[in-house]
């Protein structure tokens, strides 16, 4: 939850839970990937449009015991057809700067990776949609 919400979480509030879950899908997405066996939740990535509908920030979370299995990759390669697709211009995020393993992700993906102005222990991700030649 660190990585995601960039703070330490025991548990979500309710406030947040109903903000997860009831969004305006005209201008919101989120790709979830289930455990076929146990039918949990292990990832999700959604993704927001910007107010002109031209640009999209993303964010993922995925179970902490399944990292480096690939969930995030796929989910991220979904998000990122999707936004081809709608014709967004350009997708964006932002990462712990000690996250390594969402910034070599990001890397491989094509995103450009920044010092956030704001925050110097935050990355800002870029992927240009032109750019993207990723396939599923």
């Amino acid at each position: 939850l660190r990585l995601r919400f960039f703070a330490s979480m025991r548990s979500v509030s309710q406030a947040l839970l109903d903000k997860l879950i009831h969004y305006d899908p005209t201008r919101a997405m989120a790709f979830i990937a289930i455990d076929e066996q146990s039918q949990k939740m292990i990832g999700v990535v959604r993704l927001h449009d910007d107010t002109n509908g031209q640009n999209a920030e993303f964010a993922i979370l995925v179970r902490s015991r399944l990292k480096d299995h690939g969930v995030g990759w796929l989910l991220m390669k979904h998000m990122i057809e999707f936004s081809k697709h709608k014709d967004l211009k350009t997708v964006r995020g932002q990462v712990l700067s000690d996250n390594s393993s969402m910034l070599a992700m990001c890397a491989e993906l094509g995103f450009h990776i920044t010092d956030d102005p704001g925050d110097p222990g935050v990355k800002t991700v870029t992927l240009p949609m032109r750019a993207a030649h990723l396939t599923l």
